[in-house]
Parts: C-alpha cells; sequence; structure tokens
C-alpha cells in the first residue's frame, strides 16, 4: 500500500512559500495485525494470527487483539461493505485522521477504548452516518473539537469515561439528536455550560441518560438539562453544594443522583415541589445538617418516600442526636 500524504503550505519568515509532504507513519500498520471476526456480531468466531487487515472485508465483526497502530489516517478503514462491528482497542492509537473511514456503510459499532488518543477532531468521523454506538473509553481525551460527532445521526450511546476532559465545547455534540446515552464519568470536568448537549431529542419520547459521575463539577447552568424527553441523570462524587438550579432545570419523570456530593439543606422549594412532583432524587451520604433532616422527616410523614409517583432517598454524614436516620437503599 503507497503511503498516503497531503500537501500544505508553509510560510518561511515572511519570504519564501515552500510545500511539504505530510506522511501517514502508520499506513501500513494493519497489514500485519491478530484479530477475532465473526459474520455477525453475536456469532461464534476465530481468530487470525498475523493477517492483513483488508483481507477480512466478508465479515460483519472484527476485532483487532493485537496490532501496533499509533495514527489512523485518511482512508485506512475503506471497503468494508459487510463491517457492522469493529473494535481497535489498546493498539496504540494517538489520533484518528479526519476521513479515515469510507465504503463502510453498515458500521454501527465502533471501539476505541485503552488506547492514547488526546483529542478527537472534527471530521474523525465522517462518513459513517450508520453509527450507533462509539467507545472512546479509557484515552487520554482533554479536547473534543466543535462538531467533531457531526453528522453522526443515527449515534445512540456515546462512552467517553475515563479521560481527562477538563470542559467541553458548546457544541461538541452537535449533529446527534439520537444520542440518548452518554457516559462522562470519571473525569474532571468543572462545569457544565448552556449548549453542551444541544437538541438532543431522541424519538418516542425516550429517557436521556447523561452520566457525569466522579468528575469535579460544581456548578451547572440551570438550562443545560432543559430536554424534551425524560432524563436520568447521575452527578454522583462531584461537588456541588446547591440543588435547586439542577433540580428545577429537570423535565417531569426525570431522577437525579446526586450522591457524595456537598449538600448541606434541602430548600423549601425543593421539598414542596417533590412532594406532587414524578421527579425522582438520591441525596445519599451528602453533609445534610440536623435541621436540614428534620425537616425532610417531618414532610415525608412516617418515613414515607413517595411523593406522588416521585421518590426522595436521602442520608446524612452528620450524626443528629434525635430520631433515626433513615436506612440507606441501593
Amino acid at each position: 500500500m503507497s503511503n498516503a500524504k497531503s500537501s500544505v503550505l508553509i510560510l518561511f519568515l515572511g519570504f519564501c512559500v515552500c510545500s511539504v509532504e505530510l506522511y501517514c507513519v502508520d499506513v501500513d500498520a494493519l497489514s500485519n495485525v491478530t484479530a477475532r471476526v465473526r459474520a455477525t456480531k453475536k456469532s461464534s468466531g476465530f481468530t487470525h494470527k498475523d493477517v492483513n487487515f483488508y483481507l477480512l472485508d466478508r465479515y460483519g465483526a472484527i476485532d483487532v487483539l493485537k496490532a501496533n497502530v499509533t495514527e489512523l489516517c485518511e482512508g485506512m478503514i475503506k471497503n468494508f461493505p459487510k463491517l457492522q462491528v469493529l473494535s481497535l482497542i489498546n493498539v496504540n492509537m494517538s489520533r484518528i485522521q479526519p476521513n479515515s473511514f469510507s465504503g463502510v456503510p453498515e458500521l454501527r459499532e465502533l471501539a476505541f477504548s485503552v488506547n492514547n488518543l488526546s483529542v478527537i477532531e472534527n471530521g474523525s468521523f465522517n462518513n459513517i452516518p450508520s453509527l450507533e454506538i462509539l467507545y472512546l473509553s479509557g484515552n487520554v481525551i482533554h479536547t473534543i473539537e466543535v462538531e467533531a460527532f457531526q453528522n453522526l445521526k443515527n449515534l445512540r450511546k456515546l462512552h467517553l469515561d475515563r479521560n481527562t476532559l477538563l470542559t467541553l465545547e458548546p457544541a461538541a455534540f452537535t449533529g446527534t439528536p439520537n444520542l440518548q446515552f452518554i457516559d462522562i464519568s470519571f473525569n474532571i470536568l468543572r462545569t457544565i455550560e448552556k449548549g453542551n448537549f444541544p437538541l438532543l431529542q431522541p424519538s418516542f419520547n425516550e429517557p436521556i441518560e447523561l452520566l457525569l459521575a466522579y468528575n469535579v463539577i460544581e456548578d451547572a447552568d440551570p438550562k443545560v438539562f432543559d430536554f424534551t424527553n425524560p432524563l436520568i441523570l447521575n452527578l454522583r462524587q462531584n461537588q456541588f453544594d446547591a440543588i435547586s438550579n439542577l433540580y428545577f432545570g429537570l423535565n417531569a419523570h426525570s431522577s437525579i443522583n446526586l450522591d457524595d456530593n456537598y449538600l448541606s439543606c434541602l430548600p423549601d422549594d425543593v421539598l414542596d415541589d417533590i412532594r406532587g412532583s414524578t421527579k425522582s432524587i438520591s441525596l445519599k451520604r451528602n453533609p445534610l445538617t440536623c435541621d436540614c433532616m428534620k425537616n425532610i422527616e417531618e414532610a415525608l410523614g412516617n418515613g414515607d418516600q413517595l411523593f406522588g409517583i416521585g421518590v426522595l432517598e436521602y442520608s446524612s454524614m452528620i450524626p443528629c442526636s434525635y430520631g433515626q436516620l433513615p436506612t440507606e437503599s441501593g
């Protein structure tokens, strides 16, 4: 296979313009791999050792088990008409170039977990509008460029957990209207801003599940979670010390997990609202004050945790001298 290349112009000291060839150093990286192949995702398979990846184009599922692909280059994954599932896990990959894919009309699931990816570039996933599930877990991703997932109109599940994301670009998820599961847990996010999750609206009013647990989030724009669909929001083990903005931004039938945060009180307006609400909220292992615990227990009455069909689960890390603390469940 010939080296993939492209031309760029460089201005040197403002006097001359030179043309420099940029080569893809890993253009032949897939010529010798160990891979497990299957006719379909659920069928039984077998392993090929020391095989040319491009000779596997008749299979529907390919799991590359051994390879050294530091860079996925433009056009490297092409002309696999039956391919539905592709896994390139732990292959030392540090970059996915724009337009790396072409001729993969059936590709539904793609996995790049446990690699060295640091930036998800705009155009990395061009030409695969059929994609439904994308795994990017366990990398060192710190940047997702604006519209990096543009045109993935059928994407339903996106895994970005266990990376090093500090912030999210406002339009990072633009072009993915059918996303209903996003896992960004175990990163270092500090805030969530309006526009981080625009226009997510899966069909049939299906709930959106957003996992943001185990970050260092202190605040979120009150309108950031204002979805038409119900939301399952996991913010466990962050640094929230207030709840009103989050709670009142949720749609009916939504739930929010704020276990292991820094909440000292459940405001009266939240407590009043949840009595007749269909929302559910979990506040286990927060430093709720004794006065706040007393207010909650009096509002619940006889330990009943159900308000309408909404649910409140709570416990405090602070021992109080009166009554019994609720027993944790789950």
